[in-house]
């Protein structure tokens, strides 16, 4: 900034020698026209040359004038400018150190929280980082023994529910019923038809339905569980004209029902339901509650019951 003011003064000075010598000049020639005017009396004066001469010179001294009223407001602008410019620079570095003042002020106020924290000598603090590692060592000594615990505490859940497993596998080997598959019975030489009743519907194996009916299962070469489908089957009520249709493709001589009848209400009514519709038709029937799906195997397993 300070050797833009110098370089704007410098030229100033020059602008201002420059008008300064031009108009010495012009004085200069004036005198010396003044001086032949006097020196030869004869010659008449060109008074128009002069005005003209005169009227010349007024213009130099008036552009003179606009040019130094121009480098004055020009050296004005660029005062003003480097006063801005200077007063912005002062706010900017005083906004600054107002930051830093803040800032300063908070990291103060944050050690005397911190140092109000320690203890007042080395010994206290000493003391009371024993103090506090005592408390981890004594806190570590309890995780440990709450963490052998709980593995105690696993081993003996897992073994209950091994046991629990085992009992559950011995209940459902005891409680599962294999029944083979349907053959000649006594000395009627009739076969029997497995029907399962549940959820108040009748299930015939052997149906053409059987496997829309059933999910069935094979559990090995010589088992297959057959489970009735909740939305299938026939109502004895609902779906009597199917069931007696069904009834009908019996043949009464050959072949009896044997009813497998799952222990609950809605069952027994459509087992009840069921057989009146067959004895009322001739046909022959067998029961036994149940309580597992049935499993029909091909070699071993119960058969029906005698004929009613």
């Amino acid at each position: 900034m300070e050797e833009e003011n110098e370089d704007s003064l410098d030229l100033l000075l020059d602008t201002l020698c420059n008008a300064f010598g031009g108009i010495i000049l012009i004085t200069l020639l004036i005198a010396l026209m003044s001086q032949e005017a006097s020196e030869s009396p004869e010659t008449p004066k060109n008074f128009k040359t002069q005005w003209m001469l005169e009227q010349q010179t007024i213009s130099k001294l008036d552009n003179e004038i606009v040019i130094e009223e121009s480098i004055n407001a020009n050296l004005q602008s660029d005062q003003q400018n480097d006063v801005s410019e200077k007063t912005s620079s002062a706010l900017r570095d005083m906004d600054k150190l107002k930051q830093e003042k803040e800032s300063l002020a908070e990291r103060i106020a944050l050690l005397q929280k911190k140092l109000l924290s320690v203890p007042a000598n080395s010994s206290n603090l000493a003391v009371d980082l024993q103090r506090q590692l005592r408390q981890l060592q004594k806190m570590d000594s309890e995780n440990q023994e709450l963490t052998s615990q709980l593995k105690k505490r696993i081993e003996q859940i897992e073994a209950k529910l091994s046991s629990a497993n085992r009992d559950i596998a011995s209940s459902k080997r005891e409680r599962t019923q294999t029944l083979r598959l349907p053959k000649e019975k006594g000395k009627t030489g009739k076969k029997y038809i497995w029907v399962i009743v549940k959820y108040g519907n009748i299930y015939p194996i052997g149906h053409p339905d059987t496997e829309e009916i059933f999910n069935i299962r094979t559990l090995n070469e010589n088992a297959v569980q057959f489970s009735p489908i909740r939305s299938k089957g026939y109502n004895p009520f609902a779906n009597q004209n199917e069931i007696i249709q069904y009834f009908r493709s019996i043949d009464k001589k050959k072949k009896y029902l044997a009813f497998q009848v799952f222990s609950n209400d809605p069952s027994f009514k459509s087992f009840n339901q069921a057989k009146q519709i067959a004895t009322s038709m001739g046909i022959g029937y067998a029961w036994e509650p149940r309580i597992n799906d049935i499993v029909l195997v091909k070699d071993g397993g119960t058969g029906a019951g005698s004929e009613l």
